[in-house]
């Protein structure tokens, strides 16, 4: 079984680096730093909200490979 800090580290060499931020967890997929990632989030009503938004994406290529671009989330919000 892995643990939390295994996952971690995993998830920073494959997906993105890990930033906290009030309690929720974000991935950094771009590498933009903890200032960028809180600007983003403050563009949201709630860090929960910003959370469930911001962290989504990490499916987006495989949705945009399997229906095309058309469906992007961003775009909506």
């Amino acid at each position: 079984m892995v643990n939390l800090e295994q996952l971690v580290c995993l998830t920073n060499e494959l997906v993105a680096s890990i930033e906290e931020s009030d309690g929720y967890i974000f991935l950094d997929r771009f590498g933009e730093g903890p200032a960028r990632l809180r600007e983003k989030i403050l563009t949201y009503a709630t860090t929960e909200e910003a959370q469930g938004w911001l962290n989504i994406v990490l499916i987006d290529q495989s949705i945009s490979q399997i229906v095309g671009d058309d469906w992007d989330l961003a775009r909506r919000h």
